[in-house]
């Protein structure tokens, strides 16, 4: 929502903005979600996206496709493909003259070689004329001050080669250590750190160590020199001090391809153990994703020894807890699923590593569950769960897989099993269930006992201390997901519920998700007419959101607030932005659900406004 409010402010009437992004096909998820959000907004109007993608790289299944598939559907703006093909020969022929500054009849020949050779693509023809420069082949005359060439010596030299096979070429003609260094510069990415290169020593070859003892002092000083070798030919170039990149992805495949077929996958994880082995703590996490999806290329390099499988399982559970943070639902899903592979490879046993298990089998459902695959979600608690009594597991270690599990029975409208389920939790860690009926003075007795404590503790809530008793905490989380359940199947059990989780956060203290039981009793209190506290005790909730900024909780609280509770004393106009930026609160932490909401009130709240609904 943020970024779209920028690039509107930027892009507006009589001052357009024109947005180009190159090589769309290697985008992730998450940055095409972004481009397809924005390109769909009614509000950016005067901003063009133009994005270039290779269509061989692209099939009907590519993630790209399905973008550009949701926005042609959106119908809300004109979508235009453009197929660039290679240039013609006289475009050819133009591009030859006007390097060359000679006029077009007289480089005829020469351009007519270079299309042949390149097949009119603009990057191929530039770097073939930079290879017949460097071959001697081309070359500046000072005697007539124009360009010479001989086209029987560069058809005799370039017979069948195409310029894949110069680039290689190229490649193959700077010295053995240079080669080797930049194959496994392409291994870490098109860019990459001098500091990676240096964690990537282990992966070196034997016979990398002995050029390095015959003509350096030591490998840095050799990874120094050979990275300056590469920039004087035109291979690299500098992003910053530290920081190099290849000048076009081209030359990274041909780096990459020096790489005997066999030995490529092999190579990506010793190069990512070398950067997990050498690595600070620091410096590893910045490294993670990189490291990780390297070691991942080849799992068994981790089978020497137990420890290396633990540290291998273990790793994919950090990228997947930082790719959940990032709301990388995909990324974070993948590597909770190679992380499972790599505990088949053995050596990783659950009586020894009970809590890696349960994380990482926590994490993998959770993942599949906010990306909205149940199968994959169902596979993963079933595999933990039944077997349980065989696995011996805890009430604390199965609590979060059960949690999981009642999510998605909700999710699935099977309200009596979620029910069943959220009661037998309680029971199991200690507390009292809630009554599956209850009589109009059981509900009696409940509000006043509620209106008492908040009133004694109106004052303080925004105050109240964190609650760290970790089973509180566990029973708070059962009440969030039996407030949603009754609050969609039983309205009569859902103040029962709210009542007793608000009493607990006044008398315990505060957390996250405790927020959601102060906003959800200021919607009771306005289904009973008390508009004036239930306002207040709306500010009071987004004061506590503000102060403990629990977002996998903040869609969710705010559908209360915002949605029910403002409109009742502030102009819903106001509220139409403000529920747009709670769905996109919502699909960024994985709350469809809330996010789906909000969608609707910014439909009610427009509608009600008087606003264009096209």
């Amino acid at each position: 929502f943020i970024f779209k409010r920028f690039i509107a402010s930027i892009g507006r009437a009589g001052c357009p903005l024109v947005l180009f992004l190159d090589d769309v096909q290697w985008a992730d998820q998450a940055s095409l979600d972004l481009l397809e959000s924005l390109v769909t907004d009614r509000s950016s109007g005067s901003t063009m996206v133009v994005g270039t993608y290779r269509s061989n790289e692209v099939g009907e299944e590519h993630a790209l496709a399905r973008t550009i598939g949701n926005i042609k559907a959106a119908n809300r703006k004109e979508v235009v493909d453009i197929l660039l093909g290679n240039l013609k020969p006289d475009d050819v022929n133009d591009l030859v003259a006007t390097v060359l500054r000679q006029q077009e009849e007289n480089v005829r020949t020469l351009s007519d070689i270079v299309k042949d050779k390149t097949l009119g693509n603009p990057f191929h023809a530039i770097s073939f004329m930079q290879a017949l420069e460097h071959e001697g082949l081309l070359s500046f005359n000072f005697g007539s001050f124009k360009w010479s060439w001989d086209v029987e010596k560069i058809n005799a030299k370039y017979v069948t080669a195409n310029v894949a096979d110069l680039m290689t070429q190229k490649l193959q003609a700077l010295q053995p250590e240079a080669q080797t260094v930049l194959e496994i510069a392409a291994c870490i990415g098109c860019e990459f750190d001098q500091r990676a290169l240096q964690l990537a020593s282990k992966a070196f070859p034997s016979d990398f160590e002995r050029l390095v003892i015959d003509k350096y002092t030591d490998t840095n000083h050799c990874i120094e020199a050979t990275l300056g070798e590469s920039l004087n030919e035109g291979v690299l170039r500098k992003v910053d001090s530290s920081t190099y990149c290849f000048v076009h992805d081209q030359i990274q495949a041909a780096a990459f391809c020096l790489v005997p077929e066999e030995d490529r996958q092999s190579l990506q994880a010793r190069i990512g153990k070398s950067l997990v082995d050498l690595a600070v703590p620091n410096e590893l996490e910045s490294l993670l994703l990189v490291a990780i999806d390297l070691c991942n290329c080849d799992p068994s390099v981790f089978s020497t020894s137990p420890e290396d499988k633990v540290s291998l399982v273990s790793l994919n559970l950090r990228a997947a807890m930082q790719a959940m943070q990032n709301s990388a639902f995909v990324s974070a899903a993948s590597y909770c699923t190679s992380g499972i592979e790599a505990l088949a490879l053995g050596g990783v046993s659950f009586v020894n590593h009970r809590q890696l298990y349960i994380d990482l089998y926590s994490l993998a459902a959770q993942a599949h569950y906010c990306r909205g695959d149940t199968d994959r979600m169902n596979e993963c608690l079933d595999k933990m769960l039944c077997q349980s009594q065989s696995l011996s597991l805890t009430i604390e270690e199965s609590f979060p897989l059960q949690m999981i599990r009642c999510k998605s029975l909700y999710v699935r409208h099977e309200y009596d099993e979620a029910w069943a389920l959220a009661q037998r939790m309680l029971k199991d860690i200690g507390y009292k269930p809630f009554p599956s009926k209850v009589s109009m003075p059981y509900v009696v007795k409940e509000l006043l006992k509620t209106k008492r404590m908040v009133k004694k503790y109106k004052d303080k809530i925004i105050d109240l201390p964190r609650m760290d008793d970790e089973n509180r905490l566990r029973a708070v989380k059962i009440f969030r997901a039996l407030q949603t359940l009754t609050f969609q199947h039983d309205q009569s059990l859902f103040p029962i519920v709210v009542w007793r989780w608000l009493r607990w956060t006044l008398r315990y203290g505060i957390s996250g998700v405790n927020c959601v039981a102060v906003a959800s009793h200021s919607v009771i209190l306005l289904s009973m007419g008390d508009y004036t506290n239930a306002y207040e005790l709306a500010r009071i909730s987004e004061s506590l959101l503000e102060r403990l900024k629990p977002m996998d909780q903040m869609a969710y609280a705010k559908l209360s607030t915002d949605g029910f509770v403002r409109p009742w004393r502030e102009p819903v106009q106001k509220l139409i932005s403000v529920s747009a930026s709670n769905y996109e609160i919502g699909l960024s932490t994985g709350d469809t659900e809330a996010a789906m909401w909000h969608v609707l009130y910014v439909a009610v709240f427009s509608y009600i406004g008087g606003k264009n609904l096209l």
